[in-house]
């Protein structure tokens, strides 16, 4: 089978540039997947670099790096209001095509977009426009209605072919009208190389093998290409998904990747087919020399001597032998060698008390002595038949010169080594006993590594043995590795230890988020600082206590608070499991400044501080770092004060007392700390005599009696203004209260008297 690689394979620059400027700011989050594979994604995770989906969740000092994919221009402004450092990695080609929408949509053009409505660059390319820009995947998705000025881009992995093809139908509406379409052909040179390649691979071969990760555009896209020119194109995300695939039945296959499909595992898909072509040829030899052996034993001397000649290295079948050659050979007919080591199928002469002749072919019979015929060491001649067929294995050839020394024994050994290693293989978890050898490609790169399990060989892929990369395989040549298979081929195993890994670590996780709730206390270790915060692994997982969330105190550094490699209870404030974001808290479990302070200054207590801010209602006074009371204007001094500044200014030492504490407010006094001043004595009064010069008594005036609170009875008011009425000497008349009298009407019929004449 041939193995054509096309020639852009792996990252491209775009990605490439994305995933250093990440690890150039680790820690730091991503806005969204730095790339669209999961296994990347996951191992930059133990590099610092988390994705976030949310930006609500980003913190202020926080390093944020915005993906190969882009994003929006109000992402952008959202990341400078909160105070974050922004990094952005956007794809050059990216950035090409926002240009584009800005600049046209600038100038009153509607933008359409070819491209998957879903994806993360087509999104942040929308925020580009001045208005909602149409999102089309095909011709039919577009409209002309609205609008005289149209500008088509296309999302960077595009197809080509459609795109040309929508082109050709617009131009032909607009022919008729008067509207104007632009059209930016914007797909990314790289991925057009691809699919040319693709295509001249999928025809050239009988198969074809795309490897990406289900979540990249561009990978499904060019399955998608090449599966439509060659039928048998197969997509591969891990080396699982070659199981059910039949490779070695092509001559052909021809190998192909996405953007953003890593090195490693295209190197192990390679190694894979390399070593799955070898076990094709392995067992092809294995399975002849069976049959020829099995010819030897039981056919005629002439004819085993003959057959005998077939086990001799494979040669073209256009070849003849000369004789040179069958005499060179050890295995030529006539010439039955009994090479230690080979096994035998035999025929069973005759069993007695000392063990088994067999018949082996060749000029010599073979001897099973009794020690060698079953693996508990017993023996019994009769469970052993003339004419019966066994196998053995040929144990010392410099015996004695009659007989070939054979063991079944070793043979049976085998076969239940064999037996044992297959069951191992169905089982969820098998070792292979140290020491391993690492396995390299044919280019000398190492590629996994390979040990023994009775007859089977059993590869591991380095991208299995652990989760994550491997760096250095001779880490793990001493190591005993739990494994499982993932596809056996005749007597060649690949397994591995990864999939046992990510299950338990799958256990674990769905543990760990049923019992990591917001609110829930837990024990973390500090395992490293940063800018924004402290990094601490609670059971295994990496959570961020943010600076803002260590002390009440403003700090600069949370090394101010935590130490590396300590253990603190910590309070789970947030917790994302599709964005494996989980938020510690430590100041919430410490008491609050105030509530420290209300233990250490309780109400009477004397305090010393300093004046921090003045007001005219009062002063504050710091009591210590981060506590603050205040000296009301009324507390100052016992003489009236109209403003604190009167009497206080900022940065002066004060003595106070603590006169009340009501939650995070302490009230102190100066004056409380004054002497009160003296009570004036009570007034004198001075007695009338004391005016004519003559000697007077001085006389206290004597306290007034406390009047008698008045309580109205308007019928009791009423019967004593009939008293005065009806016992009144003075004659009076009843008239009407008409408003309608007059001053005349009111005063007819009085008898008006006067005392003297003169009034009269």
């Amino acid at each position: 089978m041939e193995i054509i690689k096309a020639a852009h394979l792996g990252f491209c620059n775009g990605v490439k540039r994305a995933i250093n400027v990440a690890k150039t700011h680790a820690p730091c989050l991503t806005y969204k997947e730095l790339i669209h594979n999961k296994k990347v994604v996951d191992g930059l995770k133990n590099e610092g670099i988390y994705p976030v989906h949310d930006l609500s969740v980003v913190k202020s000092g926080d390093n944020v790096v915005i993906a190969a994919h882009g994003a929006a221009p109000s992402d952008f402004e959202k990341l400078a209001r909160i105070g974050a450092n922004v990094y952005d990695a956007t794809c050059p080609m990216v950035k090409k095509v926002q240009e584009i929408v800005r600049e046209y949509s600038t100038k009153g053009y509607k933008i359409i977009i070819l491209g998957d409505k879903n994806h993360q660059e087509v999104q942040g390319i929308c925020g580009f426009s001045a208005e909602t820009p149409q999102i089309a995947a095909d011709f039919d998705e577009i409209s002309l209605e609205d609008g005289e000025k149209f500008a088509v881009v296309t999302q960077t992995t595009f197809f080509e072919e459609k795109f040309e093809k929508i082109k050709e139908k617009i131009q032909n509406i607009i022919s008729y009208t008067h509207k104007i379409v632009v059209f930016f052909n914007t797909i990314c040179y790289t991925t057009m190389a691809k699919r040319e390649e693709a295509k001249s691979l999928a025809k050239r071969c009988d198969a074809v093998v795309v490897i990406s990760d289900r979540s990249s555009a561009n990978g499904n896209r060019l399955y998608e290409f090449a599966k439509s020119i060659n039928d048998n194109t197969f997509f591969v995300s891990e080396i699982s998904d070659l199981q059910s695939v039949m490779i070695s039945k092509y001559n052909t296959l021809a190998i192909m990747a996405a953007a953003s499909t890593p090195d490693e595992l295209i190197e192990e898909v390679l190694s894979f087919m390399s070593d799955t072509q070898n076990e094709v040829l392995e067992n092809a030899t294995e399975n002849t020399a069976t049959e020829e052996v099995t010819e030897v034993a039981t056919a005629a001397p002439e004819a085993g001597e003959m057959a005998a000649a077939a086990d001799a290295p494979a040669q073209s079948a256009k070849t003849e032998l000369t004789m040179d050659d069958i005499m060179a050979s050890d295995k030529a007919a006539g010439f039955t060698t009994y090479r230690e080591g080979k096994r035998i199928h035999a025929k069973i002469i005759n069993a007695d008390e000392n063990g088994i002749f067999v018949e082996i072919g060749g000029k010599k019979d073979g001897f099973i002595d009794k020690s060698e015929v079953n693996i508990d060491g017993t023996y019994n001649p009769d469970d052993f038949k003339a004419g019966d067929t066994i196998e053995a294995v040929i144990i010392n050839k410099k015996g004695d010169s009659t007989y070939v020394t054979l063991s079944k024994r070793e043979i049976d050994l085998v076969k239940k080594n064999d037996e044992e290693a297959l069951k191992a293989f169905e089982s969820k978890e098998f070792t292979v006993e140290p020491p391993l050898k690492i396995v390299k490609n044919k280019e000398g790169n190492p590629v996994g590594l390979e040990g023994r399990l009775g007859a089977f060989t059993v590869f591991i892929p380095g991208s299995q043995i652990r989760i994550g990369r491997v760096n250095n395989l001779e880490d793990y040549l001493d190591k005993k590795l739990r494994l499982r298979m993932l596809q056996k081929n005749g007597r060649r195993v690949t397994a591995s230890q990864r999939v046992i890994l990510e299950e338990e670590k799958a256990e674990k996780e769905e543990a760990f988020w049923s019992t990591v709730v917001p609110g829930a206390i837990v024990k973390g270790k500090v395992k490293r600082f940063a800018s924004f915060g402290a990094f601490v692994s609670v059971k295994g997982y990496d959570c961020l206590a943010h600076i803002s969330d260590l002390s009440w105190k403003k700090i600069s550094e949370p090394s101010e608070v935590l130490e590396l490699n300590q253990t603190y209870d910590f309070i789970v404030l947030k917790a994302d499991r599709e964005t494996g974001k989980i938020s510690l808290g430590y100041k919430q479990l410490q008491k609050k400044p105030y509530e420290l302070a209300a233990e250490k200054y309780p109400v009477g207590t004397v305090i010393k501080g300093t004046i921090a801010r003045i007001h005219p209602f009062g002063a504050f006074v710091q009591i210590e770092d981060g506590i603050d009371g205040l000296i009301h204007v009324s507390q100052i001094s016992h003489k009236y004060v109209k403003e604190a500044s009167e009497l206080l200014k900022e940065g002066q030492e004060v003595e106070a007392k603590v006169i009340s504490f009501e939650g995070n407010r302490i009230t102190l006094s100066m004056k409380e700390l004054e002497p009160a001043p003296e009570e004036k004595p009570a007034r004198e009064e001075v007695a009338p005599e004391a005016a004519d010069g003559a000697e007077s008594e001085v006389k206290s005036k004597a306290p007034r009696a406390p009047r008698k609170k008045f309580e109205y009875n308007p019928e009791k008011a009423e019967e004593r203004k009939r008293d005065r009425r009806d016992n009144s000497d003075e004659p009076h008349e009843w008239v009407s209260d008409s408003g309608n009298a007059t001053l005349a009407d009111l005063l007819k019929g009085i008898d008006f008297k006067f005392d003297d004449e003169e009034n009269k």
